[in-house]
């Protein structure tokens, strides 16, 4: 993934801390559960990948602290750099040319990374050879074909608004050559490159505007307005009913599935 493709690179150093707030505070709960499987401990290797403002890599050098150690590795390290935590490691790479050092690494994370990366393949073989011998990969990825309006009328202008934007959501990753589907093709990816003992888990939220995934949603179609218009399939008017939508506790929408899924290097 080259940093110029990051369709969030360029977001404002303020609005994109926001933002990831927004992102954590939907997504931790679910990724910190699952982390309570894998019985990480002091003295354990782990690796974060995509960063972003690092509440995963806290939590996880929170596990293995003091004797084990944590990478934290992003494109742009802008959210990380002043995290004072001595066994945290703050690299900047990109997963499919900046390869982590051979069968060093207990687990490796990665939440909504992927769908960034034009190669995936070459990002999990990255990854896989990465683990040690039985060590864990958990990927977290979208898949954006789920989000529609969920209101009592399906034809209102509003409804018709946020439909199209989520279509032109779906447009702009395709167009890019970024799957938006790849929450759901995740286990199969995962068995395709060998990966055993699999686990995984999909949430799909129903939740109405003011919501955190609703205002996360709301500042991500801000901040990639241009882009979505110039597709041209939706209208600044759309994207103003949209960003009002995520705010208005009246608005109802299921959002993107998440799909978790780990599994073991063989």
């Amino acid at each position: 993934m080259n940093q110029e493709d990051y369709v969030f690179d360029s977001n404002e150093q303020y609005s994109e801390r926001n933002r990831l707030a927004a992102l954590q505070e939907v997504h931790d709960p679910i990724t910190k559960q699952i982390l309570t499987l894998f019985e990480l401990g002091p003295g354990k290797t782990c690796a974060e990948i995509g960063a972003g403002e690092g509440s995963v890599a806290r939590h996880l050098v929170d596990l293995v602290a003091p004797e084990g150690k944590v990478i934290g590795l992003d494109i742009n390290t802008r959210l990380l750099e002043a995290l004072p935590y001595p066994s945290l490691e703050i690299r900047r790479g990109d997963v499919t040319q900046d390869a982590l050092e051979p069968c060093t690494y207990d687990l490796i994370h990665g939440r909504l990374v992927l769908l960034h990366v034009n190669n995936i393949h070459t990002a999990l073989s990255n990854l896989k050879q990465a683990l040690k011998p039985g060590g864990i990969l958990f990927i977290e990825e979208p898949d954006f074909r789920t989000a529609f309006p969920a209101a009592a009328e399906s034809e209102t202008e509003l409804s018709m608004s946020i439909a199209r934007v989520n279509q032109a959501v779906l447009s702009m990753y395709s167009s890019m050559g970024i799957d938006p589907a790849l929450g759901s093709k995740l286990p199969s990816m995962l068995l395709e490159h060998g990966f055993k003992n699999m686990g995984f888990s999909t949430e799909l939220p129903l939740a109405p505007g003011g919501s955190p995934i609703a205002k996360m949603m709301g500042m991500s179609i801000q901040h990639l307005r241009s882009r979505l218009i110039a597709i041209g399939e939706v209208s600044e008017s759309d994207i103003n009913s949209y960003v009002a939508a995520s705010r208005d506790p009246q608005a109802w929408a299921t959002y993107y599935a998440t799909t978790s899924v780990y599994g073991n290097r063989s």
